[in-house]
């Protein structure tokens, strides 16, 4: 869903309700939708931001000095210890690990627009590779525990059927990926998630390679079997 008009109001509510202040609570009001970030479940956050010895600055930093912090604004700050919450890369998929596949390609150069996999499992030209927890996998609707659940049974029985059928590899086909992440991107488009903030689910030319669009039952639905007919096959040699 990209419109949440209910909700919205009630968490603006309670902003308008925990915060007096007027200048504060302009400061806080999201300008996006509800969602469209990661939502911070706390019970003391706005309470927290209003005590007397807390300051909610939000103009950006210009300098640090060996005194403090000097924002855009040309205030300094002085400060005793400085914590830098410098966040996750969260769109760099597998890194550090260096991954090459056929051809000496490697993932990382494979990924250099944004990461993308079939089911968020495995990557054309990189046989026999499986990842948990890959690109596009990611939930904030519900629980990861139940996708990385129905990737582990999808492996496994990639696993029995490479074994059963006296495969060397198998290799996801390159038009079945594209297809899958050309349909990801498109539900995308109708999530909150796609509604014009910035969040750690993007890259940088703001490609959303982290989250499921679904429901995490589709997702059971899709993976429930190894469906090797979407893949390319090259036999042992006996």
């Amino acid at each position: 869903l990209n419109e949440m008009p209910l909700v919205e109001y009630i968490f603006q509510r309670h902003i308008r309700k925990v915060v007096k202040d007027g200048k504060l609570r302009h400061r806080l009001m999201p300008d996006y939708p509800i969602g469209c970030k990661r939502i911070l479940i706390s019970n003391h956050w706005y309470e927290t931001l209003t005590q007397p010895h807390v300051d909610v600055i939000n103009t950006g930093i210009q300098e640090i000095t060996e005194h403090g912090i000097l924002d855009t604004e040309g205030k300094l700050r002085e400060v005793d210890a400085i914590i830098y919450g410098t966040g996750f890369t969260a769109t760099e998929f597998m890194a550090p690990m260096q991954i090459t596949g056929l051809d000496g390609r490697t993932l990382k150069d494979t990924w250099k627009d944004g990461a993308e996999a079939y089911l968020g499992l495995t990557v054309n030209g990189f046989p026999n590779f499986f990842m948990l927890y890959g690109p596009n996998t990611n939930l904030g609707h519900n629980s990861i525990v139940y996708m990385i659940e129905s990737q582990v049974n999808y492996i496994l029985d990639a696993l029995r059927t490479t074994l059963k059928n006296n495969l060397l590899f198998t290799n996801i086909r390159a038009e079945i990926q594209h297809e899958f992440n050309q349909n990801i991107q498109e539900k995308m488009k109708k999530t909150v998630w796609a509604q014009g903030c910035t969040s750690w689910y993007q890259t940088a030319d703001g490609k959303n390679t982290n989250n499921w669009p679904g429901f995490t039952l589709e997702y059971r639905q899709r993976t429930r079997r190894f469906d090797i007919e979407n893949y390319t096959q090259v036999s042992a040699i006996s």
